[in-house]
């Protein structure tokens, strides 16, 4: 999927990508008894390590470590030339070649890392309630992760977690106010994150005054 897709930006990289996603989908729901089907998969367990049953707070435990982890790989790479020439090709591509940065290659690594970061936290979820079906990976939870990057903050590691668990919470409140009208809230919220807080909450937070002993 990366190799087509070092030929397109912006739009259509994500359409193409959003496509798919939809692939995988019907993928899953048309993959009989090695994907369960429109059923999906149930009554699985993570195996023992050394005789521990990781469940319930252990396995939340484990879910922090691999959040913080991930945290600490992606700072170490922001950091790297690999991060620069990222951040290079994001601010322009024609510019960042003409400086020496493999384009191809450098999109390439990035969509296979991105790739498997994501890979790995479906794998984590999985074993969250120990069930997995086609609708998690339906229009409406790509959205929501989008969502969060765009509220929490597009570009920042800080902003990612904000963003999921502001979203996260907020159904939890705006629900018993205004039904299931929280997703015009969430669309709302989005519009104007765009037009007045392009940097999201981890910008806005930035900007607080600090105060110094």
């Amino acid at each position: 999927m990366a190799l087509p897709s070092t030929r397109l930006e912006g739009f259509y990289l994500a359409l193409a990508t959003l496509a798919f996603s939809q692939l995988v989908l019907v993928v899953i729901s048309e993959g009989g008894d090695l994907t369960g089907g429109t059923g999906g998969i149930a009554n699985y367990r993570l195996p023992s390590i050394f005789g521990y049953a990781i469940r319930g707070p252990w396995y939340t435990g484990v879910l922090v470590l691999l959040v913080a982890l991930t945290l600490w790989v992606l700072q170490r790479l922001d950091q790297s030339s690999f991060g620069r020439a990222c951040r290079a090709i994001r601010d322009n591509a024609n510019a960042a070649a003409a400086m020496g940065v493999d384009v191809r290659r450098t999109k390439v690594l990035a969509f296979t890392l991105t790739s498997t970061l994501a890979g790995l936290a479906g794998i984590a979820y999985a074993y969250v309630d120990n069930v997995i079906n086609p609708p998690v990976f339906g229009l409406d939870n790509i959205f929501l992760l989008l969502f969060m990057i765009i509220v929490g903050g597009s570009g920042s590691h800080v902003g990612a977690i904000i963003g999921a668990v502001f979203l996260y919470l907020a159904p939890f409140v705006l629900e018993p106010i205004v039904g299931h009208g929280f997703l015009v809230v969430f669309g709302l919220l989005v519009v104007l994150t765009i037009l007045f807080q392009p940097s999201g909450l981890a910008g806005l937070l930035s900007r607080l005054p600090v105060r110094r002993a």
